[in-house]
């Protein structure tokens, strides 16, 4: 019983670790931002309140032949982080 509990643990740990930690690009400084948005040919929106998350954060907007592609960042003590979940493609 104990290890079914330790494996449940563990896996809970990985999956959380997956969604908060490897799910969220960073870029250490804003250059770095910069220069990855320039080599994508993507465009800077600006900074935008967003209500629900109650911050403000940087949105970018990235256009392939599929359609376009936004992303949010946010700063966090990494860098400009991407908030995965706010992603949408339109």
């Amino acid at each position: 019983m104990k290890s079914r509990t330790l494996v449940i643990g563990i896996l809970t740990s990985c999956v959380t670790f997956l969604i908060q930690g490897c799910s969220r690009h960073c870029y250490p400084t804003e250059l770095q931002l910069a220069a990855e948005m320039e080599t994508k040919s993507c465009q800077d929106l600006g900074w935008t309140y967003w209500a629900k998350e109650k911050k403000n954060l940087r949105s970018v907007v990235c256009t392939t032949g599929d359609g376009d592609t936004f992303y949010q960042f946010e700063v966090t003590e990494k860098g400009f982080c991407e908030v995965g979940y706010l992603r949408e493609t339109m």
